[in-house]
């Protein structure tokens, strides 16, 4: 446990809000927890911050990446890990964080059919985003959909070749 965990105690008895006047609030303390156990390698311990801000409806989808960070590489639990980056999804629908952190998952796990469909998600997102159509093209290529490839590759030669001022 770490020391500033004596704090969470104190919160009941600050009646005149001393505490969030200088900035400490309960979620600044999870997020610095989180943090502090992360550098000591207690990846349990920030788990468990996480978990409080994600419980509060914390808003902000970084807590959702450094969930799914811990739960990847030190659980080694990658199914769990991308139920946790779904639900931080569902929140923060267009987050390009959470976005590509999901598409770099289903790659890894050569998930092609599902890599397209949140491609595709991804395109609905950012229509002018040249790299899904050429990420989405490389999937229809592996899959042997080559007319689907080159429409991708198409595309995203055409938005290439768009200039700001040509917009």
């Amino acid at each position: 446990m770490l020391v500033c965990e004596k704090i969470f105690d104190i919160f009941p008895y600050d009646k005149s809000k001393n505490l969030k006047r200088n900035g400490i609030t309960e979620d600044a303390l999870n997020l610095n927890s989180y943090s502090a156990s992360v550098s000591l390698k207690k990846y349990t311990d920030a788990k468990m911050y996480l978990q409080k801000l994600i419980d509060k409806g914390y808003n902000d989808p970084k807590i959702y990446y450094y969930m799914y960070k811990i739960i990847i590489d030190q659980d080694k639990l990658p199914e769990k890990a991308i139920e946790v980056l779904q639900v931080g999804r569902e929140i923060f629908v267009d987050n390009k964080l959470l976005i590509g952190e999901e598409l770099n998952y289903y790659i890894s796990q050569k998930k092609t059919d599902i890599l397209v469909s949140k491609l595709t998600e991804a395109i609905e997102l950012d229509p002018e985003h040249t790299l899904m159509y050429v990420n989405r093209g490389m999937v229809y290529q592996q899959l042997k959909k080559h007319d689907l490839a080159i429409a991708d590759y198409k595309k995203a030669l055409e938005l290439e070749g768009t200039s700001p001022e040509e917009s």
